[in-house]
């Protein structure tokens, strides 16, 4: 009888246990903070940000990392804290807004001004390997009002070293690499390279 008993109380804790998943981990995006003295002399109209792009095979809630060629591999465990294009979108505002004077940069969601600038951003790819992550970003200066077409065209590849091909080490050089995409789009402000 004891021995049932105790038969019986094992099997619980171990359906109990076999129960349990591990908890799903969440990551979001961190500014990037300019580098003291990086700020410019931009004195044209106000930037907004409407949106940034991300490529659909990396715009899903779940953390997706290329495995091999031609393979994507999901992370059901691990998600982003939120639609990662609005975090990419956020982040590359306050990068810019640290970057550029007070004032140069609208809020999100700010709505469109008929002296204003729109930057569209798209970023086209995200890889990591053993060492090293790098992102392809294509964006351009646009009048704010109206349907003129673009004034200026760039696209980057950003490269940085990294530790590891983890999800938070990823999540921190995304935040890097838009940073440094920040640091392009101001530098291309305050040369004037949107007007040419």
């Amino acid at each position: 009888m004891i021995f049932r008993s105790l038969l019986l109380g094992a099997a619980m804790l171990l359906l109990a246990a076999c129960g349990h998943s591990p908890p799903t981990q969440f990551l979001t995006l961190d500014p990037a903070p300019a580098a003291p003295g990086g700020a410019v002399a931009y004195r044209g109209p106000a930037i907004r940000v409407p949106a940034v792009r991300i490529p659909p095979d990396l715009d899903r809630d779940e953390f997706v990392q290329r495995s091999a060629p031609g393979e994507m591999k999901v992370d059901d465990l691990v998600r982003w804290s939120g639609p990662l294009g609005l975090l990419s979108r956020n982040t590359l505002i306050i990068d810019l807004a640290s970057r550029l004077p007070p004032g140069a940069v609208a809020p999100p969601d700010a709505p469109a001004q008929a002296a204003g600038l729109r930057v569209d951003v798209s970023i086209l790819s995200l890889e990591t390997t053993n060492g090293e992550a790098s992102m392809q970003a294509a964006y351009q200066f646009t009048p704010d009002a109206g349907q003129a077409s673009a004034t200026y065209r760039q696209w980057v590849t950003l490269r940085l070293p990294i530790a590891a091909r983890t999800p938070p080490e990823t999540a921190r050089a995304f935040s890097t690499l838009l940073g440094q995409l920040a640091d392009r789009i101001a530098g291309d402000l305050a040369s004037g390279a949107r007007t040419r």
